[in-house]
């Protein structure tokens, strides 16, 4: 009679149970480094388009900043925010700008200024 014996079996076992233990933990923390960066590069990538319309639009202390105004050269930029993500818009001045894009774990920011 050929085959594995019961041992043989549970080596393999082992062996396939702590390659798992160790491969997860580093699959998961890939999946959360990803993730944040995918927030981080949406805020730097709407932090650009914030600056273009400031500088399209002129003093952002003017009263010339609309949100429809923003949201248009979003568009118009193909910039738009994966499906679950929010961003904050943190503007003091028109050299002082932050963009924190987050969803329910993941946040990334950028900011123009100090």
């Amino acid at each position: 009679m050929k085959g594995f014996t019961l041992v043989e079996l549970l080596t393999v076992a082992t062996i396939l149970a702590i390659l798992a233990a160790t491969a997860i933990p580093a699959y998961n923390g890939y999946i959360i480094r990803t993730s944040d960066q995918v927030c981080e590069h949406t805020a730097a990538a709407v932090l650009t388009s914030i600056v273009s319309f400031v500088q399209v639009k002129g003093d952002i202390n003017s009263g010339t900043f609309d949100i429809d105004g923003l949201n248009s050269l979003l568009n118009e930029y193909r910039i738009s925010l994966p499906q679950g993500y929010e961003a904050e818009i943190i503007i003091i001045n028109k050299d002082d700008i932050t963009v924190i894009v987050q969803d329910d774990q993941y946040l990334g920011t950028a900011t123009l200024g100090t």
